[in-house]
């Protein structure tokens, strides 16, 4: 903890936390967790890896009583609206 470490030869973080490992039925795959604002603020260094995408995904959690079709066609209609649909799926 609180180590610096030069990530593609680029730039350096500091480990600021360690996570247990994670359960083996996880989605979340990952080398290593940065913040979004700090990532988004010079993507330059990410692509030299070869990587093109931060491979984001959001979680929520509903509400009771919600209704998911009414929600995904909200997402739809927001995606579709700032140009975003249908990059990784659909809904």
């Amino acid at each position: 903890m609180g180590e610096s470490f030069l990530v593609f030869d680029v730039v350096y973080f500091k480990v600021t936390g360690v996570l247990a490992d994670l359960p083996t039925n996880t989605g979340f795959r990952f080398e290593m967790l940065i913040p979004y604002k700090i990532a988004k603020a010079d993507e330059s260094w990410f692509y030299p890896s070869g990587n093109s995408s931060f491979g984001n995904h959001t979680y929520v959690e509903l509400s009771p009583g919600v209704d998911i079709k009414t929600l995904s066609t909200s997402i739809r209609d927001m995606n579709l609206e700032n140009g975003v649909f249908g990059l990784h799926g659909g809904f």
